[in-house]
């Protein structure tokens, strides 16, 4: 929801040619979303897995579970994005991308293939999948180790980072390999570990003090400035996140709070939101234009003066995408990934 409302805010804006107040703020810090994601993606790589027998047959087996996961619906999703791209351009990717990725049609089928690459992948959120798709990669090969030796691992990947003081970028394996936003992936796993091993730590205090530093850095880091650039993410976002994940999960477990249906909710359709919302954004903004010149109120303009016409195209751009996550999670991405986990994932024993 954060990277979703950052997408509809920074929408408003290159329309609107300037910022307004009413979706300032914490809406340019949206891309904390990214950071909460990864924690969680580390938290949970330990979870599922604390029951895997090491070794190579666990570790293909886990990657074979993460490739179902990601890759099907990211196909579509940015397959649909190519499309667009061909009609507006006559190539899956704009001029200026397929100049600098060495073709339109390389950079396309590099993005299908999550490949690190020098600009973005055909749809832009696809970076962070290149991130995941590494994330599991290593995690395949820690799963190879003995049980026991997982932290000391963890502890030498996230060294190697801290050594090496490169900037969160992925245009290629080296800068992948460096990132410290892998660190947002260690401390979830960590936090996980913890979990895992039942060594709870005051879960509310440690919940509250998340929450705080994290709602604290989206209010008051609010002009979305340099800090998605450097390493004060890790330390603004990151950090916090792990204490959530690690707080939230222990009051659960001890049936201190209970996840509302409508959260549930929210939680399946995650992946479907965070692959459709960039497109969903885009044909509703290309509707409201069209719609301006033809009786659409002057107040609901993206480019009055006024706050209701950036509010209803933000309140309809998530509506709209909420939908269509719905819609994609319902009968597109749950029906193929149990197709796909029956068909390729023999149930172990």
């Amino acid at each position: 929801m954060l990277v979703l409302f950052l997408h509809v805010s920074g929408t408003i804006k290159v329309i609107g040619g300037y910022p307004k107040d009413a979706l300032s703020g914490f809406w340019d810090n949206g891309y904390a979303g990214v950071d909460l994601f990864f924690v969680i993606s580390g938290f949970i790589m330990v979870y599922v897995t604390q029951t895997y027998d090491r070794g190579l047959g666990s570790s293909i087996r886990f990657l074979k579970a993460r490739i179902i996961r990601i890759y099907p619906l990211w196909w579509v999703y940015a397959s649909i994005m190519g499309l667009i791209l061909f009609l507006l351009f006559g190539q899956p990717a704009r001029p200026e991308v397929a100049a600098s990725a060495g073709g339109a049609w390389r950079h396309f089928l590099q993005s299908l293939a999550l490949w690190p690459q020098t600009s973005h992948p055909t749809l832009v959120v696809g970076w962070t999948l290149i991130f995941e798709m590494y994330y599991y990669l290593i995690f395949a090969v820690l799963l190879l180790l003995p049980r026991r030796y997982l932290s000391m691992a963890l502890v030498i990947w996230g060294a190697q980072i801290l050594l090496s003081q490169s900037l969160p970028d992925a245009k290629g394996w080296i800068e992948l390999v460096r990132s410290p936003l892998s660190l947002e992936f260690i401390a979830g796993a960590f936090a996980g570990l913890l979990v895992v091993k039942k060594k709870i730590i005051s879960p509310l205090v440690v919940l509250g003090v998340g929450m705080v530093l994290f709602c604290g850095a989206l209010v008051f880091l609010a002009d979305g400035g340099p800090w998605h650039r450097d390493w004060s993410r890790v330390i603004f976002f990151g950090l916090p996140g792990a204490l959530i994940a690690h707080g939230l999960v222990n009051l659960e477990m001890a049936k201190q709070i209970k996840t509302p249906r409508w959260a549930r909710a929210l939680g399946d359709w995650s992946y479907s939101l965070y692959l459709c919302h960039v497109i969903v954004i885009l044909v509703v903004k290309n509707i409201w234009e069209f719609l301006e010149p033809f009786g659409l109120p002057e107040i609901m303009h993206l480019k009055s003066q006024g706050y209701w016409g950036e509010l209803s195209f933000a309140l309809v751009a998530i509506c709209a995408s909420l939908f269509t996550a719905m819609l994609s999670y319902h009968f597109i991405e749950r029906p193929a990934t149990a197709k796909l986990r029956q068909k390729w994932l023999r149930p172990r024993g």
